[in-house]
């Protein structure tokens, strides 16, 4: 029995046995070429490599699902079947492997590409606040905090899931009582009344109103452009909250 070690990305960098000694290993440049790995290839043993996608050593290429990538062109070798998005010109070029940012993103459907470095963000922020709420709490005899501290913790992977974002898709936006569309705070999803109960309505005026639900206005921005709240914040992303490029 074997066993994978990753990095960040998912692109497998060693191959350990039950003992614990390397029997495979590999190092990538940006794009999935293989500069280094040992030892020689017995070739079809360990097929998973680059961002832990299969490579099909016959003709050299990454089988991701909807395409095959060939890491020396540093292309798709199909073209996509996603049309793009005019206001996103990369997207628009129908063979570039993660709009040519191989460093944050990944690709295993082969047709919409992930932000991994906004999800190891997320999943930090989280992990980190919940990690201080326990902390706290142990070091005050609080049961209760403590015990919210490891709640918190274990939304550490859906705030990675929430993170990643979905690539080149356009997605719909909605902000009550401002009708710009400038950068800030908005609740991704449609204007209906379940968003605007989440989402931030506070006008911050001497008034101290909410906006009016008649106030929300959509629009549209790509997937990838949207952060997930950093800080204390990052409890609002749960209730799908996020910031607007």
């Amino acid at each position: 029995m074997n066993f994978y070690l990753h990095d960040r990305l998912g692109s497998t960098r060693q191959v350990i046995n039950k003992a614990g000694s390397v029997v495979r290993y590999y190092t990538f440049d940006p794009f999935g070429k293989k500069l280094e790995y040992g030892p020689p290839p017995s070739a079809a043993a360990y097929p998973f490599m680059f961002t832990g996608q299969y490579f099909d050593w016959e003709i050299g290429q990454y089988y991701l699902r909807a395409r095959q990538y060939d890491p020396l062109l540093m292309r798709m070798t199909t073209i996509d079947p996603d049309r793009g998005e005019p206001l996103e010109t990369l997207t628009l070029h129908k063979y570039l492997y993660c709009v040519n940012n191989p460093i944050n993103k990944t690709d295993p459907s082969g047709e919409i590409y992930l932000n991994v470095a906004n999800a190891l963000q997320a999943a930090a922020t989280v992990y980190s606040a919940g990690l201080l709420i326990a902390c706290y709490g142990a070091e005050h005899d609080n049961l209760e905090l403590l015990v919210a501290g490891g709640f918190v913790m274990q939304l550490t992977p859906l705030a990675y899931f929430l993170g990643l974002g979905f690539g080149d898709k356009m997605i719909t936006v909605t902000r009550w009582g401002d009708a710009g569309e400038r950068a800030g705070w908005a609740m991704a999803g449609k204007k209906n009344y379940l968003n605007y109960l989440l989402s931030g309505k506070w006008l911050g005026t001497n008034s101290n109103q909410f906006a009016a639900y008649g106030t929300g206005h959509s629009w549209k921005v790509m997937a990838s452009q949207l952060k997930f709240p950093s800080g204390w914040k990052w409890v609002f992303g749960f209730f799908g909250q996020v910031m607007t490029p």
